[in-house]
């Protein structure tokens, strides 16, 4: 009897030590930020998935960050091009600093995924064992591989990159300050699928204009006013007003790269960052609104930006404007009906801030220069052609076309203008219809 007691005694003390042992260690980790990669997950946090460890650094974006082996004594390690962690996909963009330096003595294989954008300082230094590394993403700029990250690698390793950026590649890899520097060390292209996304994508698909036509003056459209009558009689006049807003991505796009210190701002609904000395948190808050930048979801980032501050002891991700150098033409073909003519030289081209929030109209139109469009006429085809939107308009400007026509004897009893926008962005023309506009006879 007494020997069971004693039994059971011990198997209680041995089952309470497992369980203080088990909510030490969940605690422990929680305190060094490591989670688990079925559990619920959040920015900061660090799971660990097969052999690996990541920190997710944008729970918004879904980036996640490789920080280094679970094991010293790893001999392969593959970066992938995503994680799965608490139920959600995470791509993983950059390589932590220090991520292998040192650490990993018995490394001879490493792989870099597709997503990768940033490799850290000193992420691979002193692997002397490392012979074979294979890049497999296109991402990676000059400025993105940052110092000592392949120093003192193996003598005779062999780096195999994207063939289409071999070039680019050997003249970062073989800088002094990346450190690829030896007579042996090998860079070679390989044909390999590239992994296509918009994010990282700069020459991605400009989406289709907003146009709209209605018969008022351009200022009373760009107001939302419009008349309370559609009906006119022989004789009058009849302006008609076409307003075109061009897709963000005309000027500029949103990047992210890899920043490590100075004074930047983060979005405080979205989280993303912004370098706040060149505006750029403002322009996001203020005007793009999550129109113009690739988001899970559309969120109000209004007037939200936090001051992030000075320094920050790692890599993280930040965002950028990468403005573009195409031109943008585009060409309005209005169709007038027997019953409307044409008065000629009533053409007027004007352009206007206007910030995407609802009742909040900027400033007034100014007016184009007539040399920066041509306007030619054939019979009932009116054709205005702007060889370049981008020389006299801004990012958030409204491009409005404004002309006047008058009614004749031939009216019938509704007379409907029609009228399309062909535009080209270098990717070959596209074409809008505007709606169409009809005018009654009473």
């Amino acid at each position: 009897m007494k020997n069971m007691i004693k039994t059971k005694k011990k198997l209680a003390i041995t089952a309470m030590a497992v369980f203080m042992l088990l909510v030490g260690g969940v605690i422990i980790a929680k305190l060094l930020g490591v989670s688990f990669a079925e559990n619920n997950v959040g920015q900061g946090d660090t799971v660990k998935v097969g052999n690996g460890k990541y920190k997710i650094i944008s729970e918004y974006d879904s980036f996640a960050q490789y920080v280094g082996p679970t094991k010293r004594s790893v001999k392969t390690v593959t970066i992938p091009d995503t994680i799965k962690a608490g139920g959600k996909t995470y791509k993983v963009v950059s390589i932590g600093d220090s991520a292998c330096n040192s650490n990993c003595g018995s490394l001879k294989k490493l792989t870099i995924g597709r997503n990768v954008i940033c490799i850290g300082a000193r992420a691979f230094r002193f692997c002397e064992k490392l012979k074979s590394v294979t890049i497999k993403t296109t991402h990676l700029t000059k400025e993105n591989v940052k110092q000592l990250s392949f120093y003192d690698l193996n003598k005779k390793v062999t780096i195999t990159v994207p063939e289409q950026k071999l070039e680019e590649y050997k003249k970062i890899l073989k800088s002094k300050d990346v450190g690829l520097t030896g007579k042996s060390q090998k860079i070679k292209g390989k044909r390999m699928e590239e992994l296509y996304d918009a994010v990282f994508d700069l020459n991605s698909a400009v989406p289709d204009p907003e146009v709209k036509m209605g018969i008022n003056t351009a200022y009373e459209l760009r107001l939302k006013q419009t008349k309370e009558t559609n009906e006119y009689s022989v004789g009058d006049t009849i302006p008609v007003a076409m307003k075109i807003r061009m897709d963000q991505k005309i000027y500029y796009r949103w990047q992210p790269y890899m920043a490590d210190s100075g004074f930047y701002m983060t979005c405080g609904k979205c989280g993303r960052m912004f370098k706040a000395d060149k505006g750029l948190s403002n322009t996001h808050a203020t005007l793009d609104n999550h129109t113009y930048v690739p988001m899970n979801d559309k969120v109000n980032c209004v007037t939200s930006n936090w001051i992030f501050g000075y320094e920050y002891p790692e890599s993280f991700v930040a965002w950028r404007q990468v403005h573009s150098q195409n031109p943008c033409s585009a060409v309005v073909n209005i169709t007038l009906p027997d019953g409307l003519d044409y008065k000629e030289g009533s053409e007027g081209v004007f352009a206007s801030f206007i910030l995407p929030i609802e009742d909040f109209y900027g400033d007034p139109p100014r007016k184009v220069k007539h040399e920066l469009y041509q306007t030619e006429v054939n019979g009932k085809e009116i054709t205005i052609t702007i060889n370049d939107l981008r020389t006299f308009t801004r990012a958030y400007d409204n491009l409005y076309i404004e002309l006047e026509t008058e009614m004749n004897d031939s009216v019938a009893d509704s007379n409907v203008i029609e009228a399309s926008l062909v535009y080209n962005y270098g990717d070959g023309d596209k074409s809008v219809d505007f709606n169409d506009v009809t005018v009654l006879r009473p």
